[in-house]
């Protein structure tokens, strides 16, 4: 006798299967009740394996892990001891049935018969399908969602070897992990490609059990399917974006780093990697020579040599502007001279690039650093903290040997030395004035206005921190306030004094709603957006400083946007989703910065409550490209769909903002709208804007005011 009990996230039972007996009768289990008040001893069990699930899987919310066994035990009542499994059925996240608890009077791993396999079919989990097979590997039985899923009914596979359903590549993997979990007790998990009834290939994630008789003999086995075929692909593709340069199609920084990380982790104690650092000498005379569309066409060039030249263990990068890198994975200090040298002839030869015009040449300089595991202590490669800094470490100091090479007269190499240490030295001194310069109050915050496509008016502006009294840029004294743990008290004090500015700005532009007559419903005040380090972010003081802040200055949250990378989102993934609910309580609003540089997961737009997604400057740049204009397009798309805000960064030209306003209704931001201002000139623009957009005849834009003949402009071509 069995009864299997379908309950909500809350407990709430909503449906029951199978026999009633004992304490478990209609009156006491019913549709709607809850576990924890007809019986709490049995759900004070099944809660303690739901908490014990979720700090053991701190992913567990991931798809591959939706359907799966959470735990067993024994419970007893009056009239018998009960034998109970819980499983979890689809993520805790969804409504309507979410866990099954099967309770019965026989062994704990009990065959799940054909009845409780329909039993689970009729809970209508949507992709969702069951292979049963017997001791021998025959199929007996298929139910109807796999063969909603894969197309093949009972006849197709009926004596058959279901593997034929494998793509080629899978077989061997997933057989090989099946033989050893059928030595074992365990269950397992994996990802496969598979080929369906119409030929087309799909991805399912496949959970694989034993089940047994009540003398522990093998009666048959479970094959779970879950169609993932969508969220797979829209990762692959989400991936490959992320880690292509999309003017040469190899890899990009984020990727590098990755590649860099791996190396690092199963670095033998007598292995070594090299890493090489290239920068093209000449490549600006033929860029403005010839125009920016030959000089792409001569990067693409560049990296087709690289790509014959190289071999299966180097992994080749385009960082940036004329900027590669190879990591080579495989070699002696021998090896690596003859392909740096190969390397240098290979760049250097001639390039046909314009028609009826001159060959042009080029050469590069390239900067090589030897990695050995003696250089790196082996606990170092056990925290990603640390192994993110062996990786910053080794850039830099291939950065710093390509200068070295470039200093000896260019179209050579240098390999990095320790005396190679000037940019350490750099980052002391900036280290030891970024102390000074927060106790002197000698920051600034500067404001670059966002302009909404929508309604043809100004939507808010973005905070950006200035030291004027030092040459050091934010991209470069930031990362080491975060390293040296100045990015705590630093990032408070933007916090505390944007609130302060964007309160006197808030109160100015009512002021000027009221001057203009405009209707209480049209009124809006400005957004202010903040971008909050990663560093800060997990500071726990974080969100009651925002909540006093805002009460202080008398902001409403609703007026304000912190932006997040999502660096963050891949690390300490509870926690972070449990601050970001947080912030959202207040009314915040949230924007994921920099969206499409590095690894944007589908999932991190659906899990974490994200209303805003910038797009990275570095598509906009190139979207005279149609690749860059597709991407762009895609991510405009996918803002909709998904119903959130969408803000576009870097708008310098004319044609830019013509192809953002034919596309969307966007947010935009860049240098076409204006620079970044400071607060007495933030204030003058958002006081005097106006509806009425004009471009000039040299892509210059004009913003009128009725009340002042001030006018705003911004050369298209002006440098940052």
């Amino acid at each position: 006798m069995s009864i299997n009990i379908y309950l909500d996230h809350n407990l709430n039972v909503v449906s029951i299967r199978g026999d009633l007996w004992g304490e478990f009768n209609p009156t006491l289990v019913s549709v709607g009740s809850n576990l924890d008040y007809i019986a709490p001893d049995l759900a004070a069990e099944v809660r303690a394996l739901i908490a014990s699930d979720e700090q053991s899987s701190p992913f567990s919310r991931s798809v591959s892990a939706s359907v799966k066994n959470i735990g067993a035990f024994r419970h007893s009542t009056k009239s018998a001891d009960m034998d109970c499994e819980f499983w979890q059925l689809c993520r805790p996240v969804n409504e309507g049935i979410v866990y099954l608890l099967k309770c019965s009077m026989m062994h704990t791993d009990a065959r799940m018969d054909i009845s409780a396999l329909h039993l689970l079919e009729q809970a209508d989990i949507p992709s969702f399908g069951v292979l049963q097979l017997d001791e021998n590997w025959n199929t007996t039985y298929v139910s109807r969602t796999f063969t909603d899923i894969m197309g093949y009914g009972f006849q197709d596979v009926a004596n058959r070897d279901w593997t034929v359903m494998l793509a080629d590549d899978d077989v061997e993997s997933f057989t090989q992990d099946l033989y050893k979990t059928t030595t074992s007790d365990e269950s397992f998990q994996q990802d496969l490609r598979v080929i369906k009834k119409t030929g087309t290939t799909g991805w399912v994630s496949v959970h694989y059990k034993k089940v047994y008789d009540a003398n522990r003999a093998c009666l048959n086995y479970l094959l779970i399917f879950l169609d993932i075929d969508s969220q797979r692909r829209n990762q692959d593709q989400l991936r490959a974006m992320a880690e292509h340069d999309q003017l040469t199609g190899l890899g990009n920084r984020y990727a590098l780093e990755q590649q860099i990380e791996n190396q690092i982790r199963q670095l033998h104690p007598d292995g070594q990697f090299h890493l090489m650092y290239l920068d093209l000498d000449g490549f600006k005379a033929v860029n403005d020579g010839y125009g920016h569309s030959v000089g792409d066409q001569l990067l693409r060039s560049v990296a087709e040599r690289l790509n014959k030249l190289c071999t299966r263990n180097d992994f080749i990068a385009r960082l940036g502007g004329d900027e590669f890198a190879i990591l080579h994975t495989r070699s002696s200090r021998f090896r690596i001279d003859q392909l740096v040298k190969e390397l240098l002839s290979t760049v250097a030869a001639p390039y046909k690039l314009v028609k009826f015009a001159e060959e042009s040449y080029i050469s590069c300089s390239i900067g090589i650093v030897a990695v050995s595991a003696e250089s790196i202590p082996y606990a170092h490669t056990l925290q990603q903290s640390q192994v993110k800094s062996i990786v910053d470490r080794l850039l830099s100091q291939a950065d710093t040997a390509m200068y070295d090479a470039k200093s000896a007269g260019r179209n050579t190499y240098s390999f990095y030395v320790e005396y190679m240490n000037k940019q350490d030295q750099l980052n002391l001194k900036l280290n030891n004035a970024l102390h000074r310069a927060l106790d002197l109050e000698e920051f600034q915050l500067h404001y670059q206005p966002q302009w909404c496509l929508k309604n043809n008016r100004i939507y808010g502006y973005e905070a950006l921190i200035r030291w004027p009294s030092s040459t050091a840029s934010p991209s470069e004294f930031i990362p080491i306030a975060e390293n040296n743990g100045l990015m705590g008290a630093l990032g408070r004090w933007l916090i505390e004094k944007s609130f302060s500015d964007h309160a006197k700005l808030s109160r100015a532009y009512q002021k000027r709603n009221w001057r203009d007559k405009v209707p209480k419903n049209q009124q809006v005040l400005p957004q202010l957006s903040i971008n909050i380090s990663p560093i800060q972010f997990r500071d726990h003081r974080l969100v009651d400083f925002i909540e006093k802040g805002l009460i202080k200055h008398g902001i409403p949250a609703k007026s304000v946007t912190l932006e997040i990378t999502e660096s963050l989102l891949i690390t300490d993934h509870i926690e972070i989703d449990k601050r970001l609910n947080l912030l959202k309580k207040l009314g915040l609003k949230i924007a994921l910065d920099d969206f499409g540089t590095g690894y944007s997961s589908l999932s991190n737009l659906h899990e974490f409550p994200i209303d805003i997604i910038k797009i990275d400057r570095s598509f906009v740049s190139n979207l005279e490209q149609y690749e860059s204009q597709q991407i762009v397009k895609a991510i405009l798309q996918l803002g909709k769909v998904l119903k959130k805000y969408v803000v576009i960064e870097g708008v310098e030209t004319k044609g830019q903002y013509d192809f953002c306003q034919l596309e969307s209704e966007a947010i935009l931001q860049g240098w076409l709208i204006s620079q970044a201002l400071p607060f007495i000139e933030i204030e003058r623009f958002i006081t005097n804007e106006r509806s009425t957009w004009q471009f000039g005849t040299k892509d210059e834009l004009h913003l009128k005011s009725s009340l002042k003949k001030h006018q705003y402009t911004r050369l298209t071509h002006s440098s940052h």
